[in-house]
């Protein structure tokens, strides 16, 4: 099970005609709260004008104000559950989507509208 632990990188895929990532750093935790800081995003490529390619969290950068998430469990939608490894925790931001821990993959995204 991905679970969100103080000191590690989550991440939020969202948009609707655009596909939009960002990175937060985990802070803290309880068992049922989150608190989180938005991370700013370092393109790994890109296109020729910067509008599309991959991204991943600048650990060096500037962090946002820490702010608290309820922690919800991807198995909760299932009333027979889930195995756990694809099972994980997310926080829901509404009209955007699901912050979940971060794989530690490099992210898609474009801003094309």
């Amino acid at each position: 099970m991905k679970l969100f632990e103080p000191g590690s990188i989550a991440v939020m895929e969202w948009g609707a005609t655009m596909s939009l990532v960002d990175f937060f750093e985990v802070t803290r935790r309880t068992k049922k709260s989150v608190w989180l800081r938005k991370l700013q995003s370092q393109n790994e490529t890109q296109d020729h004008w910067g509008q599309a390619g991959t991204c991943k969290p600048d650990l060096e950068g500037s962090r946002g104000q820490e702010f608290m998430m309820r922690i919800k469990h991807r198995s909760d939608m299932y009333p027979n559950g889930l195995p756990d490894e694809e099972n994980h925790e997310y926080a829901f931001v509404k009209y955007q989507g699901s912050i979940k821990p971060w794989d530690g993959k490099a992210k898609r995204f474009d801003t094309y509208d």
